[in-house]
């Protein structure tokens, strides 16, 4: 047993890798490997359709850490990071990432808007799960 420094899945994934070559001569090697991987599966995770997403909705919230849906689905569909991904893009898809990924709240409202009533859609997110996304996705790294 080791103590590689990682933590989470990629402590699960490299620490046995790593102590195969601890006090090795192949030691350093080994570590600049894993080091390589690591930076690598960070840079997909925080690349992800969930990280894209995750990017521009976290500077979007209010002080109550809420957001309407549409003004979000709007600027979303509007950005171009999000390219590569426009095929699986729709209001649904978007909401699940919200609801399942985020674990944000769903608040529905009905507005009246020029005279006719809507019903409107904002989510709202837990301070402590938003800090735990912001380092999964890398966000203050950038």
């Amino acid at each position: 047993t080791i103590d590689s420094g990682l933590t989470g899945r990629d402590q699960e994934l490299f620490e046995d890798f790593l102590s195969v070559f601890a006090g090795t001569k192949h030691e350093s090697d080994a570590k600049d490997v894993v080091n390589h991987y690591v930076n690598e599966r960070q840079q997909s995770i925080s690349e992800s359709l969930e990280g894209i997403i995750f990017r521009i909705l976290e500077p979007l919230l209010d002080e109550n850490r809420t957001i309407e849906f549409e003004r979000f689905f709007d600027i979303l569909a509007r950005s171009n990071e999000l390219s590569e991904y426009q095929y699986k893009i729709n209001r649904n898809v978007v909401s699940k990432i919200l609801v399942e990924k985020f674990q944000a709240g769903r608040i529905q409202n009905i507005k009246t808007i020029n005279g006719i009533r809507k019903q409107t859609t904002r989510y709202r997110f837990d301070e402590k799960i938003l800090k735990v996304l912001s380092e999964k996705y890398h966000i203050n790294d950038l």
